[in-house]
């Protein structure tokens, strides 16, 4: 069996100008200042807003395969390395120890106005919410502000993401057996679970689904009508 782990980050950002003004007329993005604002952290700029998006369906996926190592990209983690210790999501990121780059795409007509800029502050904020309807700020997704580059029509995005993990109740606990590896919950409020069965003999996809899990009621079913599968069925 194979665990996914998807941790979903949703962005947005406010390219607005800055009040200063360039004696340049025309200067390409490569050439540009770039200021990274984080929402609820830095002053919002009072300057005029040239443009507002959302990014969503942003991913970090890793696998956890029976062998006991993690895939993330090319990168393999044994889970020796973690001492064996699958729930601490900070030992996780330590072992990946790296940025990841999100390749988002602007609309032209905004990236006209943007090329033209030399100065720039790019105000970055989260839409996640928690299963409490609160806001989730952006800090609780990233360590640091992201490097933010502005090329071809994109906008690149690159910074270190934090992994949540739900470790007041284990899988153990909540179906009274022992497994040969802890298995980590996702929290609920940053991404889910999935589940994969895979034949040894062949590579045939044999099912796979997506977790339900409620933080108010971790023995709680998943919903009849919604298709996934929680830890207690």
């Amino acid at each position: 069996m194979k665990k996914f782990l998807s941790i979903f980050l949703f962005i947005t950002f406010i390219l607005c100008t800055n009040l200063y003004y360039s004696y340049s007329i025309i200067v390409n993005a490569e050439n540009q200042s770039i200021e990274i604002l984080l929402d609820g952290i830095d002053t919002r700029p009072s300057s005029k807003i040239i443009g507002e998006f959302n990014s969503e369906g942003n991913t970090i996926e890793l696998w956890h395969y029976s062998g006991k190592y993690w895939s993330y990209k090319n990168l393999i983690i044994e889970d020796e390395v973690l001492d064996n210790d699958l729930r601490n999501s900070e030992k996780l990121e330590k072992a990946i120890n790296e940025e990841i780059t999100f390749e988002i795409p602007i609309e032209q007509a905004l990236y006209n106005k943007i090329k033209e800029l030399t100065k720039i502050k790019i105000v970055c904020s989260s839409t996640l919410k928690s299963q409490t309807s609160e806001n989730i700020p952006i800090t609780d997704l990233f360590y640091n502000k992201p490097t933010i580059v502005l090329k071809d029509n994109k906008l690149y995005f690159k910074a270190k993401p934090k992994l949540h993990f739900y470790t007041k109740t284990t899988y153990e606990d909540i179906i009274g057996d022992i497994f040969s590896v802890n298995i980590p919950i996702v929290d609920p409020d940053y991404g889910h679970n999935s589940y994969a069965i895979w034949k040894r003999t062949a590579k045939n996809d044999l099912g796979a689904t997506d977790s339900y899990f409620d933080k108010a009621d971790p023995y709680a079913w998943a919903p009849a009508e919604s298709f996934l599968i929680a830890p207690a069925q």
